[in-house]
């Protein structure tokens, strides 16, 4: 298993510091957990792609934990070659909401050529 520290910061601004995201990379899936903003960008120093990331995890709502999950969905859907393998979002409590709300502000990132299966785990969980 690699981890891969993409960001440690907040949301605050920083030459120094991205915001919260790792990449963790066991057996055949990678794992993204957390989306920051500017995390697309840092996968993509390390030679990985939105189409390369299996699951996302999300550990909360706050802002520099999830600003770039609309990114990461609308890249799905447009890059240079569209994603087509099945994507997974694990959140707590809140994530069908969020999900919906997202889509509502942004229906282009509705996947077009990829399923994605959206995870609200129970409280507690």
């Amino acid at each position: 298993m690699k981890v891969k520290i993409l960001g440690t910061g907040t949301c605050v601004p920083s030459l120094h510091r991205g915001s919260s995201s790792y990449l963790v990379q066991a057996k055949q899936l990678n794992i993204l957990i957390d989306v920051g903003p500017s995390v697309i960008r840092r996968l993509l120093e390390y030679g990985v792609t939105t189409r390369d990331i299996d699951i996302i995890i999300l550990t909360h709502f706050h802002v520099d934990h999830t600003a770039d999950l609309s990114t990461f969905l609308f890249v799905s859907n447009y890059d240079v070659e569209a994603r087509t393998k099945m994507l997974s979002v694990v959140a707590g409590k809140g994530l069908n909401d969020f999900y919906k709300g997202l889509i509502a502000v942004y229906p282009w990132i509705t996947p077009k050529s990829y399923d994605i299966s959206i995870n609200e785990m129970p409280e507690g969980q």
